[in-house]
């Protein structure tokens, strides 16, 4: 019986490391799904550029990188092409949500500013400036909203 269990073991054991070193010479070289390969796996999909189109055959969404500074950015169009909304970070990292009018003027600007702070910046259909907010914590740890007119009110606490 304890020959029968050694021998066992040792079929066991010799089982794992021959296992072990199949594994290990098939696998090897292999490449790792990583940033910036062009490996191929059945859930990922890798391009530049995503288009959704409409039933005509013209984008509604586009999801890219910016030609100037790689950074990533999400549009939807209306039905003439003109985008209508813009979802995108800047080149320093910096997020930005814009709403556009169809004569392609952003009527209403949300994102951050590099030194972290809110902006909120309101347009007209013509594009001029109608109001600006930025949102800011102060040192003494209440938020405050700063006005376009350089006015300041308290918002909360």
């Amino acid at each position: 019986m304890i020959k029968k269990t050694i021998g066992l073991t040792g079929i066991c054991i010799t089982a794992s490391f021959l296992g072990g070193f199949l594994a290990s010479a098939v696998f090897q070289g292999m490449p790792e799904a990583t940033a910036g390969t062009e490996t191929i796996q059945d859930d990922i999909v890798t391009a530049k550029q995503f288009r959704l189109m409409d039933k005509n055959g013209k984008p509604r969404a586009v999801m890219t990188t910016s030609k100037k500074t790689d950074a990533p950015m999400f549009f939807l169009m209306d039905e003439t092409g003109a985008p209508r909304f813009v979802m995108a970070l800047s080149g320093s990292g910096n997020p930005s949500i814009n709403f556009t009018s169809s004569a392609k003027k952003n009527i209403l600007a949300v994102g951050t500013k590099p030194d972290g702070t809110g902006s909120i910046v309101m347009m007209g259909q013509d594009g001029s400036q109608a109001g600006s907010w930025t949102i800011v914590q102060a040192k003494d740890g209440n938020w405050y909203t700063v006005l376009k007119s350089g006015l300041v009110k308290e918002s909360m606490k």
